[in-house]
Parts: structure tokens; C-alpha cells; sequence
């Protein structure tokens, strides 16, 4: 390994360290709003209206803001950076802004005027329940303008990633959660149904995350002159990107969507328990493989740039040996821990023995496919590095098609169950076509590094699996003391866990965890880092 590429990774590490912290941070106070939205909801009734209102614009963030304009953006941002005047750079980056704002603004209009009808196509089963249905569509008219400022906040994201920037973009989440722990706390006594509170908390939540990102993109250069040129080529090619974009990247946000409404003709709480599973995924991949698949698209982009693929290659190999450090132990910890996790975390207030119930079983198969969506999500920006959306979106929409089949076909065995895994299922196809077409077209990555890395860690997590299945034994007798007695030994079980695995690795020699250390201390590795 030369030390151009051993630079490279150190800054992927250390930028994907950064933005893990915040990404912690948030996904600890994000963790606290949903045990906050858990007392005060439960699996209830309001519970599944809320999940489905904000799914519809949470769905149009990740897809259209996070997902796409990051994917689109980025390549052709860099493209400027490396190759034009800064001043160029700018005016394209205000270009997108004021044009990216018209169309939001449009598409928060038109999903403010056809709440209702949205939430018929997505949640058809609510109309069994009286009122249902109404308190969806209230709670999605507001949450729509949500929509517009978040869009925007991406935008700002991608703009700040690509000058090398993570800190900031991955601290707005953090003013989000605080927001709606915030209008739980102070206004939920002024509604009749507290659902209300959660939804003036996403919206205020937005703006703030908005405002935040502003005076960071100010002081490193842009201008915020108003200024909407539609026949920019660059300006057009974005544009072209993003439509495709929004499909390839979506891929689990649209399985999300069909998972929903098949769920919401299940028992009520199906879909509150599914969103409460899924955020525990969503925890675990949050901290360390999303900082890594953000940070990895502008590497990747200037090697691609450069037309640099042996470079491209192996910086992808490395991002996966890191990627499968933490998911593998992770899949099995959430396996064996995941109902003394979902007790302590959630069954408060209206989060009863059902609610734990229906939320254990579904996280059991959304685990499984862990290493499946960190897999994706890894693989995913090198296609975008090389500015090749389509071929994401025709695998994309065979694993939605995947994901529509298994729901159909396990929700009658599995019921919520059954949904969960049919995600799973999905994510392992997305990422396995992935990476097959990547093989075809850019050679092979280094699968000699890469089975060495999941034969070591695997070997080290099924060492650390025993302990902790005979210690999770001991958790079942422990229910009916304390929270907090419950919850340190809970701690306690994952410090020994943690502990169980890395000195495993240390004693089989793994290079997965020296080259990390050596990395984050700033040290050039003494060994190759592909072997």
C-alpha cells in the first residue's frame, strides 16, 4: 500500500470519525425522542398515524434530499472544485440552491393539498379504524412543510461534504430530536391528542436544521445570490441524476413505504413496532457504517476524477473490511439482546408487554439483514463516483420487487415478523447485485482481503455469542427490578461482549482492528492494509 492511499484512508477514518461522534450523539438524543414518542403513543392508534404521516415527507428527505441530491451533487460539485475557478464553483452551488428551493416549495404545496390522498395509498387498512385515517392526514398536513427546509438542509450537506466539511452536516440531526423531545415535553398537554405535539416538533426541527448549516456554507464561500438558471449544463445534468437517483438510492425508503401500507393491515401497533425495530437497525448502522458511505462518495469521486479504479478499489475494499468489523458482531448482539434492549429502552407509559412483544420479534428478522444494508449502502457511491445512477436503479427495482414479494408471501406466517425479513431479503439482493456488476465492469475488488476479514471477525464474534446468550439468560430473571439496575446490567452485558470479541481479534492476530488504531493515532501502517 503506497502512502498516497494510506493518507486516503487515514482521512476516511478520521472524517468518518468525526461524523460517527455526532452521528452517536444523534442517535442517542434520537433514541430518547423515540422512547419519549414510545411513553406518550405506545403501538397505539395515534402512534401508527404519526409513523405513517412522517413517513411520507421523511421519505421525500432521504430520497429526494440525503439520498439523491447527495449522489448527484457531489460528483459534479468535485468536478468544479478540481477543474474550475472557485467562483464557478459557487455560482453553480447557488444555481442549485434557489432552483432546488422553487421546486421544494411546489412539492410542499402539492403534498400539503393531497395529504389525505396519500395516506389512503399508503395506509389503505386505517379505514377499518374509525378516525384514523383523519388524524394521519392532519398530522401529515403539517409535517409536509417539514419537506421544504430539510431539502434544503441536504442540500448545504452535500455542499460541506464535498469541501472536505462532516462536523456541522452531521450535527443537525441532533436539533431535530431536541425539537420534538422539546413540543413533547412543553405543548403535548395543549392538544387533545399528543400526536400533534411530535409533528410542530419535526417541522420546527427543519428550520432549525436549516439555519444551522447556513452561516458554515456562508463562510466558506457562497454568496446566497438569488439566481435560478435552468439551461446550466451542469445545472441539467444534476437534475437528470436525481430523477434515477431517487429510485437507486431509495431503494429501503421504498421498501419502507410498501412495508407500511401491507402492514397496516395487520394488528394494530404492526407499524409502530416495525418503526421501533427498524431505528434499533438504524442505531447500529448510524454510528460508524453511514459516516463511512457519506465520507467514502467525495474519495471516491476524485479517484474516479483521476480515473484512478485500482485506487477507487481499493478504497472501496478498505470502507468494507471496516464495514463488516462492526456489523457482524452487531448482527448477533441485536439477535440475542433484543428483548432486554427494547424493554429497557421503550416499555414506559403506554409500552406495554404487547408493544414489547410485537417490536422483539420484528427486530429478530430486521437483524438479519444488517450486513445487507451496510453492504448497499457501501457499494452504492462507487457507481455514483463514476456518475452511473441507472445501473442502481435497475437493481433497485428489483429489490423493491423482491421486497413487494416477500411481504405478500411472509406476513401471513411471520405477520410483522414477515416484513422485517422480507426487508432483509431485499437489502441482501440489492447489495449482492451491487457488487456483481461492479466485478463485470471495474474487475474484481480484493476478495482475498476481504474473506480473511469476515473469516477473523466471525471467528471472534461466535467467541463473543456464547457469553452473552448464557449472561442474556440471567437478564430474564431481573424484569421486575429497577430500570436502572436493569439497564446497567444490560451495559455491563455489552461492555463483556465488546471486551469477549477484541481480544479475540488481538489474540488471532486481526489487522481489521490494528489498522484502525494505527489509522486513528495517525501512524502509517507497517503492513499492507489489502492483506
Amino acid at each position: 500500500m503506497d502512502s498516497q492511499s494510506s493518507g486516503e484512508h487515514r482521512k476516511l477514518v478520521k472524517s468518518a470519525g468525526i461524523m460517527g461522534f455526532w452521528t452517536a450523539v444523534s442517535r442517542v438524543t434520537g433514541l430518547i425522542r423515540d422512547q419519549v414518542q414510545a411513553y406518550f403513543l405506545g403501538t397505539s392508534h395515534s402512534a401508527d398515524a404519526f409513523r405513517v404521516a412522517f413517513a411520507l415527507p421523511n421519505m421525500l428527505r432521504r430520497l429526494f434530499g440525503e439520498g439523491a441530491m447527495t449522489a448527484s451533487f457531489v460528483p459534479v460539485f468535485t468536478d468544479f472544485i478540481k477543474g474550475k475557478n472557485k467562483d464557478e464553483a459557487w455560482k453553480f452551488a447557488n444555481n442549485c440552491l434557489f432552483s432546488l428551493a422553487f421546486l421544494l416549495l411546489m412539492i410542499t404545496v402539492i403534498g400539503v393539498v393531497f395529504s389525505g390522498t396519500l395516506v389512503d395509498l399508503l395506509a389503505a387498512g386505517f379505514g377499518d379504524e374509525p378516525g384514523k385515517i383523519e388524524l394521519a392526514t392532519s398530522l401529515a398536513r403539517i409535517m409536509f412543510i417539514y419537506t421544504f427546509f430539510i431539502g434544503l438542509t441536504a442540500l448545504f450537506g452535500a455542499i460541506l461534504n464535498t469541501i472536505g466539511i462532516f462536523g456541522a452536516p452531521s450535527f443537525t440531526p441532533i436539533l431535530l430530536n431536541l425539537s420534538i423531545i422539546a413540543a413533547a415535553a412543553f405543548v403535548s398537554n395543549r392538544f387533545e391528542d399528543s400526536a400533534y405535539a411530535f409533528a410542530i416538533g419535526v417541522v420546527v426541527g427543519g428550520i432549525l436544521q436549516m439555519i444551522f448549516l447556513i452561516p458554515f456554507a456562508k463562510k466558506n464561500g457562497m454568496n446566497f445570490k438569488p439566481l435560478i438558471d435552468l439551461k446550466q449544463q451542469e445545472l441539467r445534468v444534476v437534475g437528470r441524476r436525481m430523477l434515477p437517483g431517487i429510485l437507486a438510492v431509495g431503494v429501503a425508503q421504498i421498501n419502507t413505504i410498501v412495508s407500511m401500507r401491507i402492514a397496516s393491515t395487520l394488528e394494530e401497533g404492526s407499524i409502530a413496532s416495525l418503526y421501533h425495530a427498524n431505528r434499533l437497525e438504524e442505531l447500529t448502522l448510524g454510528v460508524f457504517v453511514i459516516s463511512i458511505s457519506t465520507v467514502i462518495l467525495p474519495l471516491l469521486s476524485r479517484h474516479a476524477y483521476n480515473n484512478d479504479i485500482d485506487s477507487l478499489k481499493r478504497s472501496l475494499t478498505f470502507a468494507l473490511r471496516m464495514t463488516m468489523l462492526i456489523t457482524i458482531p452487531a448482527t448477533v448482539g441485536l439477535i440475542v439482546l433484543r428483548e432486554p434492549i427494547i424493554r429497557i429502552l421503550f416499555m414506559h407509559g403506554n409500552f406495554d408487554q404487547k408493544s414489547l412483544a410485537l417490536t422483539t420479534h420484528a427486530l429478530l428478522f430486521y437483524a438479519v439483514g444488517l450486513i445487507g444494508v451496510a453492504s448497499a449502502k457501501i457499494f452504492a457511491p462507487a457507481f455514483f463516483s463514476m456518475k452511473d445512477v441507472r445501473t442502481p436503479v435497475y437493481i433497485s427495482v428489483v429489490a423493491v420487487a423482491i421486497n413487494l414479494l416477500g411481504c405478500i408471501l411472509l406476513k401471513g406466517p411471520l405477520e410483522n415478523g414477515g416484513i422485517a425479513l422480507a426487508a432483509s431479503i431485499s437489502a441482501f439482493t440489492n447489495a449482492g447485485l451491487l457488487l456483481l456488476i461492479f466485478n463485470i465492469r471495474f474487475g474484481s475488488l480484493n476478495y482475498k482481503a476481504l474473506w480473511k476479514s469476515v473469516l477473523r471477525i466471525s471467528t471472534a464474534t461466535v467467541v463473543m455469542a456464547l457469553p452473552i446468550y448464557l449472561i442474556n439468560h440471567l437478564l430474564s430473571g431481573m424484569q421486575g427490578r429497577s430500570i436502572i439496575l436493569q439497564a446497567g446490567y444490560l451495559l455491563g452485558v455489552i461492555i463483556a461482549a465488546l471486551f469477549f470479541f477484541m481480544v479475540t481479534l488481538k489474540i488471532i492476530h486481526s489487522q481489521e482492528l490494528d489498522e484502525l488504531f494505527r489509522l486513528l493515532r495517525r501512524k502509517t501502517p507497517q503492513n499492507n492494509i489489502e492483506k
